[in-house]
């Protein structure tokens, strides 16, 4: 019998200025479509379980958006306005966002969207258009089929006036809300289990090299399991590490607060046993008596990058037959199929829909494969315990990503030389003033920012996250009532 685990990882950069205010609405846009859509479409096959990873981060600013609406984000304070207000800069930079999303999977299906979509120059009615159809291609099968303003608005298809404008984002922004109560009831039924991460998703093995760092390290861990704890009503069991960065000393401060497994890519199991062995990746382990979950590379690639090319019933069939392939060479595997739960359902049609009903379905029917929480999973008795933990995260085993160029250790130079001058100015900054400077130093912590720096992964707001990641560090001085470096003024998008 194999057991499978299934884990979605959802999170969003924090994306406020520091102003508060959301300078780019990926927040809202998934939460619309995969954050309640994912659990929703697990919840229709109630004999199924997995688990979902949601970070503070996320659920920070989904807060946000249930308190403040949708004032909290410049997109959509400019997305409500009507047209003829907005100033030329403001028009480019909806319109810029509008004509973001896949063509293919999320733009061809609405065939006003299509004729409209990349277009220089649109007249007041146009725009109005672009813009609604544009929300309407975020709105999640969930709204699809059970939101008459959504429905009724799909069947338009054209011609929609500021008046419909209203209406949608109304009903979007009293959707919100339902989201995180959601999945607090599907983990109070026992369907699934709930992780998070620490606080601003850093790179935690990084932050504990460093002295100066250190202390961080652990707020960020603190602050998660607060967070966790007020919304959720009890203390989290698990946790996944941001990029599944981990290390030995990684592992002993989760152990501290009381964390009882984490998850991480398989390339640190082999690379901690010192062989590749696939019959070693469906066991159960543990380091220094914390379960570790090390996924399936290949199964979590395939439905990240491959499956969104096939059809839904060929791309089940083939992940169902790699499960009995395992079964065949293992007994009683225990398979980690951990990834993205969010970003890959833009490439997909339907927003995966089609692939998701279908690969719950077949295991539903499948009398071989037995689906298990990450907390369920971490209660087995046979586990085998690792002598060594290899330091390293989810890409190729290594931290490269978040250090390995120019502009990523330009990035990290700014935090340490920011964190050398506040420990000069510490002792005549007020306590209210300190834990706002705390919070400017976890945020510039964050995995994300040097995810985009570089020349890996290639953004069309590279910019942006630059602009928001050095006005963090900017915010520090000003809050020490110092004169910020010039070189904290000076694009890290630039170098070479």
């Amino acid at each position: 019998m194999i057991k499978l685990s299934l884990f979605w990882h959802m999170h969003q950069p924090d994306y406020r200025n520091i102003s508060g205010v959301m300078v780019m609405p990926w927040v809202f846009l998934h939460s619309i479509k995969d954050y309640y859509d994912m659990p929703y479409l697990l919840s229709n096959f109630p004999s199924l379980k997995a688990t979902f990873n949601l970070t503070p981060t996320l659920i920070e600013q989904l807060l946000l958006y249930e308190k403040c609406g949708y004032k909290c984000d410049l997109f959509l304070s400019l997305w409500r306005k009507d047209p003829s207000k907005l100033s030329n800069y403001e028009r480019t930079w909806v319109m810029k966002i509008c004509n973001s999303p896949q063509f293919e999977t999320m733009v061809k299906p609405f065939f006003r969207y299509a004729e409209l979509y990349g277009k220089e120059s649109l007249d007041d009615s146009e725009f109005i258009e672009l813009e609604v159809l544009f929300m309407l291609s975020w709105c999640g099968n969930y709204l699809r089929q059970h939101n008459e303003t959504v429905k009724q608005l799909i069947n338009k298809g054209k011609d929609f006036s500021l008046e419909d404008k209203d209406e949608l984002l109304d009903v979007l922004m009293s959707f919100i809300p339902t989201i995180l109560p959601f999945y607090k009831l599907l983990q109070e039924s026992g369907q699934i289990s709930l992780s998070t991460t620490p606080y601003y998703h850093p790179i935690l093995p990084l932050l504990l090299e460093k002295k100066l760092l250190l202390s961080d390290a652990k707020e960020q861990v603190k602050r998660a399991i607060e967070l966790y704890r007020e919304v959720f009503g009890k203390s989290p069991i698990g946790i996944w590490p941001a990029e599944g960065a981990v290390d030995e000393k990684s592992v002993a401060l989760y152990k501290s607060y009381g964390i009882r497994w984490i998850a991480t890519d398989e390339e640190i199991l082999f690379k901690s046993l010192g062989k590749k062995s696939g019959n070693e990746l469906y066991k159960c382990h543990h380091f220094n008596d914390l379960f570790i979950a090390f996924r399936d590379r290949t199964l979590s690639d395939l439905i990240a990058f491959s499956y969104r090319y096939w059809s839904a019933k060929d791309a089940v069939d083939n992940f169902i037959l790699h499960l009995r392939q395992i079964e065949k060479k293992e007994k009683d595997p225990k398979v980690s199929v951990i990834l993205d739960g969010e970003n890959s359902w833009e490439f997909y049609k339907k927003s995966g829909y089609d692939f998701l009903s279908e690969l719950y379905r077949q295991l539903d029917e499948a009398d071989d494969c037995q689906t298990v929480t990450m907390d369920e999973l971490a209660k087995e008795r046979l586990v085998k315990r690792l002598k060594r933990l290899h330091s390293g995260s989810w890409i190729d085993g290594n931290f490269d990503t978040w250090v390995a160029h120019p502009q990523k250790s330009r990035a990290w130079e700014l935090i340490y030389k920011t964190k050398e001058d506040y420990r000069c100015h510490i002792k005549r900054v007020s306590s209210r003033v300190r834990s706002e400077i705390t919070n400017h130093f976890l945020i510039s912590e964050s995995s994300d920012w040097f995810w985009w720096y570089g020349n890996e992964h290639h953004n069309e707001y590279a910019k942006e996250f630059d602009q928001l990641f050095r006005n963090h560090l900017i915010e520090i001085y000003k809050l020490m009532d110092v004169t910020p470096p010039s070189e904290l003024f000076f694009p890290i998008t630039e170098l070479k």
